[in-house]
């Protein structure tokens, strides 16, 4: 009896945490659902549809984050991963000010790049290292996919609103709308205490353990992993924008299509459970690529929204296995869990920042967006690497 007693208070500490987390996202994932979409078309407009400066912002946040990540030790050693996160969503905060200020005062413009950094930096080591900790190993797919699930439900609406919160009041009611909402999303993470950390890290001895040959194949698939990332949430939208320009309209396609995804990803989950990550990795992998293919062929609204929901239903395949085998990595060796984290996060930024270099590369040369999403297309069947 004592000792299932014991199991069971550990077991509901786990499940305590995930649902903090859980909370906290779900809060978090609708602001950013309302305007992440339409964050890369605001920069587009913002520097006269010139792609290519569009390319060069990001490719800056993706190298600076690369590089700061190194400090992301000392800051959760110090704060804690909660009070992190809390740090992150004021940063947030200022980055979307800053966003609805940039037409006033346009030096802004290299001030929020820097806040945008800041917040990668105290929010992403902070939240994969939380769910790495206290995520289930045996379920650990399935709470991936149930995180997934709450992120893309509160997500569903979210697009549409935002795009005609846009069309109707234009940016600005926006901006403040995911602001209100982004100081809501920390309540949920202080109902139990802050737990803190010190990490015996060397940035000298992290450097050189990521030139190890075991970690070759993990390190390629987070290359492409990022680059697949980027092409997804920065080219993507911008390619919508391009051929639909009305804002609800494509508000409305992400709306629908992130419905799919989302009746998709607890059976996926589930399934991924039962057969194996790395056999629903190789999928998911596989339709990804042909989805990708697919979006490079699209021109008219109808298509784009056919292509964009075959992509969403693909790449839950390929989240849940990856991101399941990522965790599983991870959480092998406690006393290495932060390294991993730390070598997920740059790993994958420079496989954005390396996309980005490419894409531009690539768009100069053809004049069009769809090479680069043939790219990302090359770059999923990589995944499987991992």
């Amino acid at each position: 009896m004592p000792h299932s007693h014991v199991r069971h208070k550990i077991e509901y500490a786990l499940r305590q945490e995930v649902n903090e987390l859980y909370a906290s996202v779900t809060i978090k994932q609708i602001a950013f659902s309302m305007i992440a979409i339409f964050e890369p078309i605001y920069l587009y407009t913002y520097f006269d549809r010139n792609i290519f400066i569009v390319l060069l912002y990001f490719a800056c946040i993706y190298l600076g984050f690369a590089f700061a990540s190194t400090l992301a030790g000392s800051v959760l050693s110090r704060l804690g991963v909660k009070h992190s996160i809390l740090v992150s969503v004021f940063l947030a905060i200022g980055y979307f000010l800053g966003l609805n200020n940039i037409g006033n005062a346009h030096w802004l413009i290299y001030v929020i790049a820097v806040i945008l950094i800041l917040y990668k930096l105290f929010f992403w080591p902070a939240f994969h290292l939380d769910f790495a900790r206290f995520s289930q190993g045996q379920k650990r797919a399935q709470q991936v996919s149930v995180l997934k699930m709450i992120t893309l439900a509160s997500g569903i609406l979210g697009p549409f609103a935002g795009g005609l919160v846009i069309v109707r009041y234009g940016y600005h009611p926006l901006f403040m709308i995911v602001v209100l909402l982004l100081i809501a999303s920390v309540i949920p993470l202080f109902f139990s205490k802050e737990i803190y950390n010190t990490f015996n890290f060397s940035i000298r001895n992290f450097y050189r353990s990521i030139f190890s040959p075991a970690l070759r194949r993990t390190e390629l698939a987070l290359f492409a992993w990022g680059n697949e990332e980027m092409a997804s949430t920065l080219l993507w939208p911008i390619f919508m924008f391009i051929f639909i320009v009305d804002f609800s309209v494509i508000g409305g396609i992400t709306s629908a299509t992130t419905v799919i995804a989302f009746l998709s990803a607890y059976w996926i989950g589930r399934v991924t459970d039962r057969i194996g990550r790395p056999k629903m990795l190789r999928l998911g992998s596989i339709l990804t690529f042909f989805a990708w293919i697919f979006r490079s062929l699209v021109r008219l609204p109808f298509h784009i929204g056919l292509a964009d929901g075959f992509y969403k239903l693909s790449q839950e395949g390929s989240y849940i296995g990856f991101n399941a085998v990522i965790y599983d990595k991870a959480s092998q060796n406690a006393s290495n869990t932060f390294s991993f984290i730390l070598l997920r996060e740059i790993t994958m930024n420079l496989g954005k920042f390396a996309g980005v270099a490419v894409a531009a590369v690539l768009i100069a040369v053809s004049g069009s967006l769809a090479p680069t999403f043939i790219l990302a297309g090359i770059s999923s069947l990589f995944f499987m690497f991992l």
